[in-house]
């Protein structure tokens, strides 16, 4: 967890994509926004945000998740490392 001078978090580094379902969470609470927020935010209802989250986003394409990231404001920065075939 990536925190600010008064030990707030502010990021985190993530290692898998398999983590950002959990990163996006903890941004929308980081910002002190509800569920209800990222909603009027997004254009969906509260219920959507609900399920989404309870299933830790599965299902959800790579351009919603990248609309719900813009609309927390989360900067992402991808670094892919190439391993070599077996």
């Amino acid at each position: 967890m990536i925190t600010n001078e008064r030990q707030y978090p502010t990021g985190r580094e993530i290692t898998s994509l398999r983590e950002l379902p959990t990163a996006l969470i903890e941004a929308r609470i980081a910002a002190h926004l509800t569920q209800r927020d990222l909603a009027q935010r997004l254009g969906t209802a509260e219920q959507q945000i609900q399920r989404w989250e309870a299933n830790n986003y599965t299902g959800v394409n790579l351009d919603r998740l990248q609309n719900i990231a813009d609309a927390l404001n989360i900067h992402i920065h991808e670094t892919i490392t190439y391993g070599r075939a077996a």
